[in-house]
């Protein structure tokens, strides 16, 4: 068994790197614990806690990132049967209506050549869109979903830009514990 003595204040190690053979006296402000088994290759000593914890693997460190990104897409995401392919259609609704013009007004006076019917058909998710919110005409609710589309856009780009970075630094890292390190200390956008 090894041994480290610990200053009691912040939890700091005071015992040489591999810990010590026989148990150290502790003074006042010290204490001494026993050294995880697989220190320091399997298990870390977290200062705060005053504990040993184990590590995971690199496959799990790259995992658990991706099971995180996985979790904050969905808060992005309707994961409801069906959800994906409602979006998929209003998203191609706002990319033919975007064909109708550069600028918003310029898409309504196309819309405004067309009868209410016509619209209707091209555009049968924005015209619903439109008649829920109470919106008096379909630019406003090409807006509305394409202002929509740009914030959860951003927000998973800004998930997959941590998810890429995280997983190099993973994989970069030289030891477990950076791993792990590297893992726990993903920056999630919030």
């Amino acid at each position: 068994m090894r041994w480290a003595l610990i200053r009691s204040s912040d939890g700091a190690w005071l015992s040489p790197a591999a810990g010590e053979t026989t148990k150290p006296t502790a003074v006042d402000g010290q204490h001494v614990i026993a050294i995880a088994s697989g220190y320091p290759d399997t298990a870390s000593y977290v200062p705060a806690s005053n504990a040993f914890i184990d590590l995971m693997s690199e496959a799990a460190c790259l995992a658990m990132i991706d099971t995180k990104a996985g979790q904050l897409r969905l808060a992005q995401i309707t994961s409801v049967p069906g959800q994906a392919d409602l979006y998929r259609r209003k998203q191609a609704e706002v990319d033919k209506m975007a064909t109708l013009g550069s600028t918003v007004a310029a898409i309504l006076s196309a819309l405004n050549l067309m009868t209410p019917a016509a619209r209707a058909a091209a555009y049968p998710l924005l015209t619903l869109e439109m008649q829920v919110m109470g919106y008096s005409d379909l630019t406003k609710a090409y807006t509305m979903v394409t202002n929509a589309i740009a914030a959860a856009n951003a927000k998973l780009n800004a998930i997959e830009l941590v998810r890429r970075q995280t997983k190099v630094a993973i994989r970069a890292a030289a030891t477990l514990a950076a791993k792990n390190t590297a893992a726990v200390a993903a920056a999630w956008p919030t």
